[in-house]
């Protein structure tokens, strides 16, 4: 298949000074280039003038660039990740030659690489087009015209990186680079280079859906938004949520949900939904600060799970009153 995206639950493992979690929802990018096409990349960014250069190509079911031109780019489209762990096999034609992984690219004057080539790898950075750049031993001669696996590990956190060559951890680095965001990809200059199966995993930053019930207690859901009381909104607990490890501090509410309108929460978790387990949280919001008008339908809740995963219910609402 040649371009996937997909969702799956895995444990992502930064080594030694990286973070760890477990159970994290993940999302995957990964080409293999057997159709034939490059569909799914910008290619033909350079690092410098001229713009748009490159001879970027599938040839054999495998991305060749041999344009001579150094710091050529072919970067994931549309894809802006943070931490992340993104891995490709290249070849290298020439000691002159080198290539390998872009992460946190935003544009040529703030990104950063990790390059292969003769007898070392190239840990560089670009900040506001400030280049600061480490280098490290390789054993690996590009003469060899061989395939390196190489893989890199970054914490969007920290700025550090794990560096990796056919699974061997060859050395940590860090990077100062300040807005750890940005597209992934590859990178190649000079002498002629292959690359296959690149393969990107990135947390999947989008919130977990929480079931809530707006009035628990009625079945109207009637807001008046003349109203300066509370109006009080149920967190159920489910199989894939649990509402007692929520940040109560972190509770927004309303019609975008990002109304700061909590009021307050109770001390005790209670059996709301009835399924004989006292694990459901009912939270108070000031109706006069969720923003509810006349024509209104629906009520956001948003807030924090453990401290690391955001999530979000809605419920409808009606409005009143209203002609």
């Amino acid at each position: 298949m040649k371009i996937k995206i997909v969702l799956k639950t895995l444990t992502i493992v930064f080594c030694g000074l990286f973070l760890l979690t477990s159970s994290v929802q993940a999302t995957e990018f990964s080409d293999n280039f057997n159709d034939g096409n490059a569909n799914g990349w910008e290619l033909g960014y350079t690092l410098g003038p001229p713009l748009n250069i490159g001879n970027w190509r599938v040839e054999d079911e495998t991305l060749v660039q041999d344009s001579g031109f150094d710091g050529v780019l072919a970067l994931v489209e549309n894809l802006q990740v943070s931490d992340q762990t993104t891995e490709a096999q290249l070849k290298l034609n020439g000691p002159s030659g080198g290539g390998g992984i872009v992460i946190w690219f935003q544009d040529t004057a703030n990104f950063a690489y990790i390059v292969l080539s003769n007898g070392r790898i190239e840990v560089a950075e670009v900040i506001n087009g400030v280049w600061t750049s480490t280098l490290h031993d390789f054993t690996y001669s590009v003469n060899e015209n061989r395939w390196v696996d190489l893989k890199v590990e970054a914490n969007s956190s920290n700025g550090n990186l794990g560096v990796y060559a056919d699974d061997n951890l060859l050395f940590t680095d860090h990077l100062n680079t300040l807005n750890r965001v940005g597209q992934s990809g590859l990178v190649h200059g000079n002498a002629g280079g292959y690359f296959d199966n690149f393969n990107i995993t990135y947390p999947d930053l989008s919130p977990l859906n929480a079931s809530i019930d707006i009035r628990p207690w009625s079945k109207l859901n009637i807001v008046n938004y003349r109203d300066r009381g509370v109006l009080p909104v149920a967190i159920f607990s489910t199989i894939d949520f649990n509402a007692e490890r929520i940040d109560k501090k972190s509770l927004t509410f309303g019609v975008t949900g990002d109304e700061q309108s909590l009021a307050f929460c109770d001390h005790k978790l209670r059996d709301v939904d009835r399924d004989g387990s006292k694990d459901d949280l009912v939270c108070y919001f000031f109706v006069k600060k969720t923003g509810f008008a006349c024509g209104n339908s629906q009520g956001i809740l948003k807030g924090i799970e453990n401290s690391e995963t955001s999530f979000e219910g809605r419920d409808f609402v009606r409005v009143m009153p209203c002609g």
